[in-house]
């Protein structure tokens, strides 16, 4: 996969992992703290009979529902009538922190006012007396609710009540609403001296929230895509890092060819590029088509391979019929080579009588089937004055992450073993010993 296929890749999955984690939050994640007849908290009516009042109230459960019922008197002060639901215990309580809102549905028969109240009563551990509800801090809200119809209040409404923060001289710091751990939640009248008698039917009351707050995944959607952005950027960086090191290793490979076929740079320019005899490349000829063809930078991808050969007492032709004779034979062989070669090949004079003939897009096996051919060619070749001829071959293919000058070498190496073992023969050379061709 290309880096940008890549990239295209990360950015399709951010972009839909960010539109599910959103939508997900809207319509899912839900927190539901439900309050009704079959909840299993403890749930207990009490009134200002305790305080000297004379307020009477009765809960019966009946299959979902609630039934509160509720005679507000006149003796006490601030006459209530009040359902207690323990949550949790504390010190440890309830955490309402992630919900948003309260949801209730109650039907009220009877006269007397309709107004409600909603105490959600917190325990702080710094100030709290477990034993004390009236030391729990008192978070409210007022509301009235409609009949047979839900009630849905946002938490943001609760405050907490003045008197509480008077009575336990409370710091401006910790003055403000919190629901991080709530023993008991409180549903009372409004505690206002009327006549009021009433039957209160609760079929529910629902605290709502989501597992994961609007922010909170926009937290997470902005911290993925941060985290995404970082490592593209890492990502980026080694690329171009990568690349900046090819770049320099081409240019060493330049060198390093420059060195391998003994071409001063000064002198490239004015040089021949074939050889005036025999038509074939000279160094300076081979040197540019490699450059040219990029044939060092596909040989990392397909495979190089390089035939060198040197025509087997080829001095004796020369002290024997004369150096005119001896040049005919090198036309002559050349021609033999060019005919038994693809157009894409490259013979080059390399001196006297050693050429090598480097073969691009070629493996190993198929490098010693052509040199064996070659052999067969000239042993069997027409020469001028009735001559027989042979002619050794080392052959070798480039490895990977191998230098051209060590390639040259090692195939050079392969020939001159050719040549010592007896002539007219072919020698292969691996990144390891050069051997025999079978």
């Amino acid at each position: 996969m290309t880096p940008r296929a890549l990239l295209r890749l990360c950015v399709s999955v951010l972009i839909l992992l960010s539109i599910t984690l959103l939508v997900w939050q809207h319509l899912g994640m839900n927190l539901v703290l439900r309050i009704d007849a079959q909840s299993p908290y403890q749930i207990d009516a009490i009134d200002d009979s305790k305080a000297g009042g004379d307020s009477k109230t009765a809960l019966v459960k009946r299959d979902r529902r609630l039934i509160w019922d509720c005679t507000v008197g006149h003796r006490y002060e601030w006459p209530f009538c009040e359902l207690t639901v323990a949550i949790a215990p504390p010190p440890t309580g309830f955490d309402f922190s992630k919900y948003e809102t309260v949801a209730l549905k109650m039907h009220i028969t009877g006269n007397g006012s309709r107004r409600m109240r909603l105490f959600m009563r917190n325990y702080d551990g710094t100030q709290a007396d477990p034993n004390d509800q009236l030391s729990w801090k008192q978070n409210e809200l007022q509301f009235d609710p409609e009949d047979e119809r839900e009630t849905v209040i946002s938490l943001s409404a609760l405050n907490v009540a003045s008197w509480w923060l008077t009575n336990n001289h409370i710091p401006v710091e910790r003055a403000s609403v919190d629901v991080s751990s709530v023993p008991v939640v409180q549903l009372s009248t409004a505690g206002i001296r009327e006549e009021r008698s009433q039957q209160i039917a609760i079929d529910y009351v629902e605290f709502r929230g989501k597992w994961l707050t609007r922010g909170e995944v926009g937290l997470i959607v902005t911290t993925l895509w941060l985290c995404a952005g970082i490592l593209f950027l890492i990502f980026d960086f080694q690329q171009k890092h990568h690349a900046l090191a090819a770049a320099q290793s081409r240019q060493k490979q330049l060198e390093a060819l420059n060195r391998a076929l003994t071409v001063e740079n000064e002198r490239v320019g004015s040089l021949a590029r074939q050889d005036p005899l025999t038509g074939a490349l000279n160094r300076a000829g081979i040197r540019d088509l490699l450059w040219q063809e990029s044939i060092l930078d596909n040989a990392r991808k397909r495979p190089l391979s390089l035939l060198c050969c040197d025509l087997d007492h080829f001095k004796r032709v020369n002290d024997s019929f004369g150096h005119d004779t001896g040049d005919q034979v090198l036309v002559e062989f050349v021609r033999l080579v060019r005919a038994s070669v693809r157009q894409r090949d490259y013979i080059v004079r390399w001196g006297g009588e050693e050429f090598f003939l480097f073969c691009p897009d070629t493996p190993l096996d198929a490098a010693v089937s052509l040199a064996k051919k070659l052999l067969e060619t000239v042993a069997q070749g027409a020469w001028p004055n009735g001559l027989r001829l042979t002619m050794s071959i080392g052959v070798a293919t480039i490895a990977h992450g191998e230098d051209l000058t060590a390639f040259i070498q090692r195939t050079d190496a392969a020939l001159y073993e050719a040549k010592n073992a007896g002539r007219n023969r072919v020698v292969i050379s691996t990144p390891g010993e050069p051997r025999p061709a079978a």
